[in-house]
């Protein structure tokens, strides 16, 4: 992947290589884990008729194992998440929630009132001959004016299977992108793969968790495109097709999007969510979390590391950490101003 990543990162990844005092190969290899790692995590952006003041909001949970240990300190990895705000030369402020020595953990925003969220999705077309996820990433967030440019980033130098929901408060329109080495999809919320069965169409949302929706994509990830109902559980015990979890999860998050339809924002998202992780909402899914960590101790399903919602017009960003003990989704709640912040430096 080598030639593949640009300059200005390699320059990044030596110069937090030199402050740790550890090789330039071994923050390669740091940064190449990501790949080889499966998240559970939603994404989902709400506009127009759909919110409060019909303002573009983008809610995220970033979900990973809460078991990852350095093992020099005994700390958990997940202790050292903070905002790293950026001001690169000659390109975009960005300010993006992460771990010490990486420029994003998945997702963040940019002063062109852009937000992306990013997961992880199994699929049998992969390839090694591209960008890293995070660096499109940081290139979408720091180079893109626009949602279209946005997109261009996200698609192009493609390696393994991703979805991204990346939403723009200056054109207040939301995409969802999913990508594997050879294909690419980017969907509205009324393309008709949305309400393709058992997936629902809501107006001026949408939402993803980690699994495709569009026909092309879904084909390299699955042999049978309904991820639901009983044939989707049994698949999900006897097979390697896990994706009834995600879809429970998906299903969950639709449902407290349409509770709340026409009067969400910052908070009512971010409760929402929150209620989801709690295991109040659904019983098969609590049910299905509770079996999981049993038998998976190290999974990530609804273990956030962080979880934020923001609203892209106003600036207003709640998010919370998970710490030692806890996952974010029961740690105190953060209010921020993400253009404050930007005019600060």
């Amino acid at each position: 992947m080598d030639p593949f990543v640009p300059t200005e990162y390699k320059i990044e990844m030596q110069g937090v290589a030199d402050g740790a005092n550890i090789s330039f190969t071994d923050i390669a290899k740091a940064y190449m884990t990501i790949v080889w790692l499966d998240l559970g995590c939603i994404s989902v952006a709400c506009w127009n008729n759909a919110t409060v003041d019909q303002e573009m909001l983008h809610a995220r949970s970033l979900d990973f194992p809460l078991t990852i240990k350095d093992p020099v300190t005994n700390n958990y990895v997940h202790e050292h998440q903070f905002l790293l705000l950026r001001n690169p030369k000659n390109r975009q402020k960005t300010l993006t929630p992460t771990i010490a020595g990486t420029p994003n953990f998945g997702g963040g925003f940019s002063e062109a009132k852009i937000a992306i969220g990013n997961q992880v999705c199994q699929s049998k077309d992969n390839s090694f001959n591209g960008t890293l996820i995070q660096f499109r990433i940081q290139q979408a967030l720091e180079y893109a004016p626009n949602l279209t440019k946005a997109i261009s980033f996200l698609t192009t130098n493609k390696t393994i299977d991703w979805n991204q929901v990346v939403a723009d408060a200056s054109t207040n329109n939301a995409v969802a992108i999913e990508t594997t080495a050879n294909h690419a999809a980017v969907h509205s919320w009324n393309d008709l793969d949305e309400s393709k069965s058992p997936f629902t169409e809501i107006p001026f949302v949408i939402r993803r968790t980690n699994f495709f929706i569009n026909q092309s994509t879904a084909e390299t990830q699955r042999s049978h495109y309904n991820p639901s109902g009983f044939l989707g559980f049994i698949r999900m015990i006897l097979s390697d097709e896990y994706f009834f979890t995600p879809w429970i999860l998906y299903k969950a998050l639709s449902d407290q999007i349409l509770s709340h339809y026409g009067s969400m924002n910052v908070s009512t998202i971010l409760h929402s969510i929150r209620l989801i992780y709690h295991g109040n909402t659904d019983p098969l899914l609590h049910l299905l979390s509770v079996v999981l960590h049993q038998v998976y101790t190290s999974t990530g399903f609804l273990n956030p590391w962080h979880q934020w919602v923001c609203n892209l017009k106003t600036g207003e960003l709640a998010i919370s950490f998970a710490s030692a003990d806890k996952p974010a989704s029961e740690n105190q709640i953060h209010t921020i101003n993400i253009y404050d912040l930007f005019e600060s430096i």
